[in-house]
C-alpha cells in the first residue's frame, strides 16, 4: 500500500475585460488559472501548454514551474519534472513543496538516496511538514532502511494522528519486524478511520495468522471478502487458517477460490492440502 503525496498550488481565477467587455488572458496568473483548470480534469498536456505560456511571459513565475512539474510527474516524465522543480528551487530557495515534489520524482526514478536528501531538506525547512516524513519513510522502506522507515511513519502519525496511510505502512514495518501486536494495532487504527477498507482487514488478519490467532484471522478475512468478494489474498489467508483449524474441506474451497482469482500462492497450497 504505497501512497505518494504531491502538492498543487491553486490560484483564484483573475478576469480582465477589455473595453468591449470581452474576457482576455494576458497575465501569467491568468494562464496559471487556466492551467489549473486543465490539471483538475487531468488534461496534463493542456495544462502544460498554459503554464508554459505563463512562463514565457514571466520566467521568474515559480508557481507555473511548480505546477508544470506536477503535470510532467503525472505523465511519468520525471526527469523533465525535476528540471522544473530545480527552477523553482533556484527562484525561491526554501520553498518546501518544491523539495518534496522533486524527491518524489527521484523516488520514481529509483534514486532513493537522492530522494531522501530532498525530503531531508524539506524537513530542515519545516520540521512539521508531515508529507515529507511520510514520503521519506516510503523511500527508506524501498531502500531497505526499515528501522528508519518505521521511525518516519511514527513521526508522521505523531504530527497527524488520523494519517491512515502512515498507520497502514507502519503496520507493514511492524509485521516485517515480527511485532505482530503492534502491527495489529496499526491496522486496527486504519479500520477505525475507514471501516470499509478491505486491505486493512486482510492485513490485520495476516498479522493474526502469523501470531497463531487463526480464528481472529479468519474473521478479519471474512470481513475483507464481504467488502471485496474478489479479494484473492483474503480467500488465501482464510483458507490456510481453516486448514490450521482442521477444516480441510472449507480450506480447499477457499484456496481453490483464491487460485481461480489469480493468487499464485494458492496453487502450491492446493497441491499440498487438497489432493
Amino acid at each position: 500500500m504505497k501512497h505518494f503525496l504531491i502538492t498543487l498550488i491553486m490560484l483564484s481565477p483573475l478576469f480582465w475585460r477589455g473595453g468591449g467587455g470581452e474576457a482576455f488572458s494576458q497575465t501569467p496568473k491568468e494562464y496559471q488559472t487556466k492551467g489549473n483548470e486543465r490539471l483538475n480534469i487531468k488534461d496534463y498536456k493542456g495544462a502544460i501548454n498554459q503554464y508554459t505560456k505563463a512562463i514565457e511571459l514571466d520566467s521568474t513565475y515559480y508557481y507555473a514551474f511548480l505546477n508544470r512539474g506536477i503535470c510532467k510527474y503525472e505523465m511519468a516524465d520525471y526527469k523533465a519534472a525535476i528540471e522544473d522543480y530545480n527552477v523553482v528551487i533556484r527562484l525561491k530557495r526554501g520553498y518546501v513543496k518544491s523539495y518534496c515534489n522533486r524527491g518524489l520524482c527521484k523516488h520514481k526514478l529509483g534514486d532513493y538516496k537522492e530522494a531522501i536528501k530532498d525530503y531531508d531538506l524539506a524537513i530542515e525547512i519545516n520540521p512539521k511538514y508531515i508529507i515529507a516524513y511520510y514520503n521519506r519513510a516510503n523511500a527508506k522502506k524501498e531502500s531497505g532502511d526499515y528501522k528508519g522507515a518505521l521511525k518516519d511513519y511514527t513521526k508522521a502519525i505523531d504530527l497527524n494522528p488520523r494519517y491512515m496511510e502512515a498507520y497502514a505502512n507502519r503496520g507493514i514495518m511492524n509485521e516485517h519486524f515480527k511485532d505482530y501486536p503492534a502491527a495489529i494495532k496499526d491496522y486496527t487504527q486504519v479500520i477505525e478511520l475507514n471501516p470499509k477498507n478491505a486491505e486493512a482487514f486482510n492485513s490485520r488478519g495476516n498479522s493474526k495468522y502469523l501470531s497463531a490467532d487463526y480464528y481472529g484471522a479468519m474473521q478479519d478475512n471474512s470481513k475483507a471478502i464481504e467488502l471485496n468478494p474478489k479479494f484473492s489474498k483474503a480467500y488465501f489467508i482464510r483458507g490456510i487458517c481453516k486448514y490450521a483449524m482442521k477444516d480441510k474441506q472449507g480450506a480447499c474451497i477457499d484456496l481453490n477460490k483464491a487460485m481461480d482469482l489469480g493468487c499464485m500462492e494458492a496453487y502450491e497450497k492446493v497441491n499440498e492440502f487438497c489432493k
